[in-house]
């Protein structure tokens, strides 16, 4: 999950509408949520496992 987290923060190559495939995506609040909450649900679910046993 980390590895992707980091992944996505490195520079994303897209298509725009004005550009090539040179122009970064604009990378916005959303998405930092949307990984944010992703990393809380894996917490959750590794810290639920480790209480199982």
């Amino acid at each position: 999950m980390f590895v992707l987290l980091l992944f996505n923060i490195g520079v994303i190559i897209a298509q725009p509408d004005d550009g090539g495939p040179g122009q970064r995506t604009p990378f916005g609040f959303v998405e930092v949520l949307i990984g944010a909450g992703a990393l809380y649900g894996g917490k959750k679910v590794h810290d639920a496992k480790k209480n199982k046993k």
